[in-house]
């Protein structure tokens, strides 16, 4: 599937380390381990698109939050 949205994701040092670490040791892009833990995220049920998105930015927070926490 072809990805067609874009995020710029605001992270500590500390965020982006741990985030390249894990990436580096799965052999992966930072990209690759946000988008892993995304598809594992539940799917919101069918609604408007608008609040869609927002549910994609909240998981994709979840996920930098859960990185950190590594």
């Amino acid at each position: 599937m072809a990805r067609e949205y874009s995020l710029r994701v605001r992270l500590t040092e500390d965020e982006k380390s741990r985030l390249q670490y894990a990436a580096q040791q799965r052999g992966v892009s930072m990209s690759e381990i946000i988008q892993d833990y995304c598809k594992r995220l539940p799917k919101p049920p069918k609604i408007k698109k608008e609040a869609s998105r927002l549910g994609i930015l909240v998981g994709i927070h979840l996920a930098v939050n859960l990185l950190s926490s590594v």
